[in-house]
């Protein structure tokens, strides 16, 4: 139905009230303070959900559930995880005409600059980087077989010639800078990458590197222990 294609959202009904501004906020409705159609000079309110099948003097005919969600705040946050093909969308968490929420830190989500509690990520956050430096021995017990490559989409392009402790560590890499991409969720971040490779010595195998999960493993086959 049509209310349920629209999730979160609000009606429209004319004002009613000479002192539209206090008395439409007292009765919780918004009065609009620009002209709407049909018939623009007429003032009209936003109203919520609830409020409109009940000035329609008919049953509600959405589910519980539904009129629970119909409660909250439209506003809806506008982060391009939530615009990307088969994103879920995100809304407000607040009662729908809510006072603005102060912009303090709250356990889960964020608040935006105009007041809206958004449970996702924070859009307005700029994203740190960092220059992460991995440190791996290859030295002679990195050949035990104890721990080896598995799990990954490089785990077979690793076992051919590092089915060991050093192929393992090297997939460890590879599995922290694939969670590190999905924890930016297609945010930008100059994350570098070095890695530092010891036995009886230490080398610079890959010095200050932009992530390239696939292209670092490349790399870094070329050392064995």
């Amino acid at each position: 139905m049509f209310c349920k294609d629209l999730e979160h959202h609000k009606h429209i009904d004319y004002c009613r009230n000479i002192d539209a501004e206090h008395l439409c906020k007292k009765e919780g409705k918004f009065h609009i303070t620009h002209p709407v159609n049909p018939e623009p000079k007429k003032p009209k309110d936003y109203i919520t959900h609830a409020s409109y099948w009940a000035a329609a003097g008919f049953e509600d005919p959405y589910t519980q559930r539904d009129q629970e969600k119909f409660k909250l705040c439209d506003a809806e946050c506008s982060g391009e995880e939530h615009r990307a093909s088969g994103g879920a969308r995100s809304f407000c968490c607040l009662p729908m005409f809510h006072a603005p929420m102060d912009r303090i830190e709250v356990s889960k989500g964020y608040v935006s600059a105009d007041g809206h509690h958004f449970t996702c990520n924070d859009i307005e956050m700029p994203v740190a980087s960092y220059h992460i430096i991995f440190v791996i021995d290859r030295s002679g017990s990195m050949g035990g077989y104890d721990m080896i490559p598995q799990g990954t989409p490089v785990t077979n392009q690793i076992s051919n010639g590092h089915k060991n402790r050093l192929g393992a560590a090297y997939e460890a890499v590879y599995r922290f800078l694939v969670a590190r991409k999905s924890q930016l969720q297609g945010k930008s971040a100059d994350d570098r990458i070095s890695v530092i490779l010891f036995k009886s010595t230490a080398s610079v195998a890959i010095e200050n590197k932009a992530i390239d999960e696939i292209d670092l493993i490349q790399n870094l086959l070329r050392f064995s222990f």
